[in-house]
Parts: C-alpha cells; sequence; structure tokens
C-alpha cells in the first residue's frame, strides 16, 4: 500500500511539475499602440488678383485730310469670362515732334470686341504707342500645404513569460 502512495505521489508531483508549474521561460511578441506624429500634403485653395484675359487685334491712326489733327485707336477683344472697363493709354507724337498723352476706357462685355479711340485735333501724327489696363478679376488657386496630425501606430513588443512543460510542449500560444 505504501508503495502504491509512493507511486502515486510521485506521478502526481511529476502531473504538477509537467501540466502547472513555470518551469520554462519562453519568448512572444504582442502588438502594442503608440501615438505617432504623420506628415501628410493638403491642398489648400487661396484667391489672388488677375487681369481679365484681352486681346488687342487692331492698333493703328488716321491723319484727317480735311483739317490738322487724327483719330487713335486699338481695338481690344474680352477673351475672358468676366465683363469690365478697359482703359487706354495713348502717347502721341506729333509730325512737329511734340509728345502728347490722351486716354479713354470702354466697357467691354464678355467675348465682345470694342474700339477704343481717342482724337487729336490740331497737329498731325508720326507715331503712337499705347498701353491696356484690363480690368482685375479674383482667381482661386491652390497650393500644397504641409500639416501634420497624430496617428495610432502598432509595433511588436518582444515579451516573456514562464510556461509550464506541458504548454512549452504543445506551443502553448
Amino acid at each position: 500500500m505504501r508503495l502504491l502512495i509512493g507511486i502515486s505521489v510521485l506521478v502526481l508531483v511529476a502531473c504538477i511539475m509537467v501540466f502547472v508549474a513555470p518551469v520554462a521561460e519562453v519568448t512572444y511578441y504582442e502588438r502594442e499602440p503608440y501615438t505617432a506624429i504623420e506628415s501628410y500634403i493638403e491642398k489648400e485653395p487661396f484667391t489672388r488678383t488677375a487681369p481679365i484675359d484681352y486681346r488687342v487685334t487692331e492698333a493703328t491712326w488716321y491723319n484727317w485730310f480735311w483739317s490738322p489733327g487724327a483719330d487713335v485707336w486699338v481695338i481690344i477683344k474680352n477673351a475672358d469670362i468676366k465683363s469690365g472697363f478697359f482703359h487706354v493709354t495713348f502717347e502721341l507724337t506729333t509730325t512737329g515732334g511734340a509728345r502728347i498723352t490722351r486716354s479713354a476706357t470702354e466697357y467691354i462685355s464678355i467675348g465682345n470686341e470694342r474700339k477704343v479711340m481717342v482724337k487729336h485735333p490740331g497737329d498731325r501724327l508720326r507715331t503712337f504707342s499705347y498701353s491696356v489696363t484690363p480690368p482685375m478679376k479674383d482667381v482661386t488657386e491652390y497650393r500644397d500645404v504641409t500639416k501634420t496630425r497624430q496617428v495610432t501606430r502598432y509595433r511588436d513588443v518582444a515579451r516573456t513569460k514562464r510556461v509550464s512543460l506541458f504548454e512549452y510542449l504543445t506551443d502553448w500560444r
């Protein structure tokens, strides 16, 4: 009977050692969250002022034959989707060498063409130049802006654990 009790105790101790008592240390990995700062690009609108698109289709003058003087003009085509007042400054040089500045303004609607003209009485012209000041419009454009934000990411972290011999042998995970 003692032998049977001794064997039973020995089997019980062996079972405890194999199934319960932690005897092996193993390494395993766990996913762990952490906070990181991430950069990203975002398109951001901004508004700027730009001149209306136009074309000068003709620029000339006509010296009067009936008296000293001249008509000077430019023909402007509004090539934009906005109407407005176009201002033209003429720099005139007469046959006598005098320099005169004249200006005129015309409203030109979308897609239309208008003659902007000045008259110069008193002397014939030898040459002229001009400059056009078109109306302005607001234009929305986009630029890349770098921004940052907090994000949650995950990393594998090594951990150790003591497991029983049974867990170790039977892939404890």
